[in-house]
């Protein structure tokens, strides 16, 4: 009995041998795999530069490049060093991860963990505040792979309060977590980051933080639909003016967006509400801002193929050439929009809303495409051609002296690049000024005398509505859209 208990014990801990040293061939080959798939992604490349395999671990460096956009050197000259910075993973092998963060019971396919390294002559800086910020070097970033496929990521940036020459910075720290399961195609996760506090002599910076959360499921590859939401916390500067030297304030109030989407076998659904609560810059007001809007009849297929030729642009462009990844990528946006158009998507905006100090404007939009045999335009330049085909209806409603500010802005500019050419005489800004306030009252005379425009009270209204190929402003038609 004996020795058949130590022969059992012997085949366990030989198969346990065996599982890990297979395990740790298959980690090392997933590693490099994930390299080659995802190594280039827009300005970001990523490279191997070492791999050291171990029997119970492993470590590899990565290397992240940051390719500077071509012309913004020195003097809008190309030629920019690009900016690198190294990334060392402890990859723990299954099935049970000796010496790995979570202790040796921990049973899974592998664990990584992962920290900043820098490459030789590089990184000084960071270096620097790793010293001065002695925190910052417990970050982590902390990813598990079970053996059914899923995936958890968990990233920790502690808080931190550093106080040096009259300065002080408190961070309440920053967490991911992130859960995928490609069974399911669910992928689950967070961001929390709660505050940032910065006092100098000359001013300061308080910014409550920022937090999302996103529950997803990959509907088609690379489409994912479902809840999500965004908070931007609220953020007030307060810093000295250089040329006036008075002390100014700047207040962000807070952002929340709201999203969700489904797709129902063919079509995707999305709609989405965000509200901000405004800007106050030299005592002025510009907020709150709300818009609630949907989009219905996304043709799910389209849209996964977008994505994945946007995918393929960024892996393959010259991301250091702004052009050059502007020229691939117009083409894909072009496909995107007419393809789009064959499923009879219908776009609403249920809500629009903005206050300034001017005034306020409101209104609504519902635009929709159906043509009988879902033909859609060959391409962006035959537009006009389906017109016929779309059906729109825009509300609103705007108060008269804001609409003045906004018409006097659009005169204003285009007089002023005719001073600049000189293509009129010179004027002084008191001609300059009598002239736009006279043009400005003249255009909104004639938009009510043609009845583009109702004046009602303080406000003017405006209703839009395209139907058959024909533009109605108040149930009157605009020319330029005639047939």
């Amino acid at each position: 009995m004996k020795k058949l208990a130590v022969l059992v014990l012997f085949l366990c801990a030989a198969s346990w041998g065996v599982a890990t040293y297979v395990i740790g061939g298959r980690v090392e080959n997933e590693y490099h795999r994930l390299i080659g798939t995802y190594g280039r992604w827009g300005p970001v490349t990523l490279t191997s530069v070492g791999y050291q395999r171990g029997f119970f671990s492993s470590r590899a460096i990565t290397e992240l490049t940051l390719a500077a956009p071509a012309g913004s050197g020195p003097g809008g000259q190309g030629g920019s060093e690009p900016v690198r910075v190294a990334f060392e993973h402890t990859l723990y092998h299954g099935p049970l991860l000796i010496g790995g963060p979570l202790g040796g019971g921990s049973v899974a396919l592998a664990m990584v963990d992962t920290g900043i390294v820098f490459p030789e002559g590089e990184g000084e800086e960071f270096r620097e505040m790793l010293r001065e910020v002695p925190e910052l070097a417990e970050s982590f970033a902390r990813v598990r792979f079970g053996f059914d496929g899923k995936v958890r990521c968990r990233a920790k940036v502690p808080p931190f309060l550093k106080e040096k020459d009259g300065a002080t910075i408190t961070f309440d720290g920053l967490t991911v977590n992130v859960d995928y399961a490609p069974g399911d195609g669910s992928l689950v996760g967070n961001v929390a980051m709660p505050n940032l506090d910065v006092r100098l002599d000359g001013g300061s910076m308080r910014w409550n933080g920022l937090s999302g959360s996103f529950d997803l499921v990959e509907a088609l590859p690379g489409l994912f639909v479902g809840p999500s939401r965004a908070e931007f916390g609220g953020m007030e500067i307060d810093f000295v003016n250089v040329k006036s030297g008075q002390r100014e304030r700047v207040a962000i109030r807070r952002i929340d967006i709201a999203s969700d989407s489904s797709h129902d076998g063919s079509m995707v659904h999305a709609s989405q509400v965000m509200s901000f609560g405004g800007v106050t810059v030299g005592g002025e007001t510009y907020g709150p801002l709300e818009i609630d809007m949907d989009i219905r009849n996304m043709d799910g297929q389209v849209l996964s193929s977008y994505q994945t030729q946007v995918m393929a642009v960024y892996r393959r462009a010259n991301q250091s050439r702004p052009e050059e990844m502007f020229s691939q990528l117009l083409p894909v946006y072009s496909d995107l929009a007419t393809r789009l158009l064959a499923g009879s998507p219908e776009f609403n905006i249920r809500r629009f809303y903005v206050n300034t100090p001017k005034g306020e404007a409101h209104g609504t939009l519902q635009l929709s495409y159906d043509h009988p045999q879902r033909q859609v335009p060959p391409s962006p330049a035959a537009l006009p051609q389906y017109l016929r085909f779309f059906d729109a209806d825009l509300d609103l409603e705007i108060d008269q002296v804001l609409a003045r500010a906004v018409l006097k802005s659009g005169i204003r500019s285009q007089l002023e690049r005719q001073n600049a050419k000189g293509n009129r005489p010179a004027m002084s800004q008191l001609e300059l000024d009598a002239m736009v306030n006279q043009q400005a009252e003249r255009q909104l005379q004639a938009f009510a005398r043609e009845m583009y425009i109702v004046r009602a009270g303080k406000t003017i209204k405006s209703r839009l509505v395209l139907r058959d190929g024909r533009l109605l402003v108040n149930g009157k038609p605009l020319p330029v859209f005639e047939q």
